[in-house]
């Protein structure tokens, strides 16, 4: 529990560093705290829960992001995906459309590239650990 209050204590600090017992531990109780949330309440708490945390949870993973020396905005990169997702969906092309079919494949197959990619990135070590060994 640690380290998941002391992701608040960091709630707006994207340029400092975290290891990684210190992210798996916060993504864990943060996974588990939002099943919690949306199995107990109503839409309103699971949606202001969602709004308290994401703050906290994008620190986190752009802190994780600069410990292993990548640039810290590709925390933001599945989010971007998906307001692409989301234009597509409602501005650009019409329903049953074969061209918004195969869009959203490639997407679909680009967020899952974009996602492990962050995955093998979050659970590599520290530079400074590499660095010391």
């Amino acid at each position: 529990m640690k380290y998941y209050i002391l992701g608040f204590q960091n709630y707006f600090n994207m340029s400092g560093k975290s290891t990684k017992e210190e992210f798996w531990y916060f993504i864990l109780i943060q996974i588990l705290l939002s099943i919690l949330v949306s199995l107990l309440s109503v839409n309103y708490i699971t949606i202001a829960f969602c709004l308290l945390t994401i703050i906290p949870t994008l620190s986190i993973q752009c802190r994780r992001l600069n410990d292993v020396g990548k640039n810290k905005f590709w925390a933001l990169s599945p989010l971007g995906l998906v307001i692409i997702d989301i234009i597509l969906y409602f501005f650009l092309i019409e329903n049953h459309s074969i061209i918004k079919n195969i869009l959203f494949v490639i997407l679909g197959l680009l967020k899952g590239i974009v996602i492990i990619l962050l995955i093998v990135w979050y659970l590599k070590d520290s530079k400074r650990d590499t660095q010391m060994g």
